[in-house]
């Protein structure tokens, strides 16, 4: 997976609806010249609003004939709600499953959430769209830390714990360090990092050909 240099300009063109197309086609094509760049399998696609120009480019990207797949990142239920200033567990929790649903059903392979400070009580909210996410027949994936794995035992396929991974249940990945060894992984991500470092491009590059070469999907 790859997070390229764009959730700065990703957030900028979440726009209004007089720039939303032409703003999704130069995300677009920035994603998939990011993509070439170090031949990932997956890409990231920042969303943090419906009807914005990140969910126009993660429709089309969806919509493609494509040999990778597109993960939509979206901030969690306490995240979206401080973001939209919303104080509420409910109103948060119906903000976040209407925004996982809207990327949901833009056809992205894996459902990512961004969460920080999570909170036990979101559970349901995980639950609920993990069970969604099967439906679609997404993978789901934690940004989170260590204590975020309530997410998992809620149903979701893994937990991105950043430096503090690998996590004793979930995916292990390893942090996008330049000095980082090949981790005993199936996933290697930069997602962590936001925006990625300048070495995270060559450092991706290098461990997805020795992921190949080893045989490893």
């Amino acid at each position: 997976m790859f997070a390229p240099y764009l959730w700065d300009m990703a957030a900028e063109r979440e726009g209004t609806a007089l720039d939303r197309i032409a703003s999704a086609s130069t995300l677009v094509r920035a994603l998939t010249a990011a993509r070439q760049l170090v031949e990932a399998d997956v890409l990231h696609l920042p969303v943090t609003a419906g009807k914005s120009a990140a969910l126009e480019a993660l429709d089309r990207l969806a919509a493609t004939s494509r040999e990778f797949d597109v993960a939509a990142v979206i901030p969690g239920p306490v995240e979206l709600g401080v973001l939209r200033g919303l104080s509420d567990r409910d109103d948060r929790a119906d903000a976040f499953e209407d925004l996982a649903r809207a990327v949901l059903e833009s056809g992205c392979d894996v459902l990512m959430v961004r969460e920080a400070e999570p909170d036990p009580g979101t559970e349901g909210s995980f639950r609920a769209m993990a069970k969604l996410a099967a439906h679609f027949g997404s993978r789901t994936l934690v940004l989170g830390p260590p204590d975020a794995i309530f997410a998992v035992d809620a149903g979701f396929d893994g937990l991105d714990a950043g430096a503090d991974g690998p996590v004793a249940c979930g995916v292990p990945v390893a942090p996008a360090t330049s000095d980082a060894a090949l981790p005993a992984a199936t996933i290697v991500t930069s997602s962590w990092q936001m925006p990625p470092r300048a070495a995270d491009a060559e450092w991706l590059r290098r461990l997805a050909r020795r992921i190949r070469t080893d045989g490893r999907k």
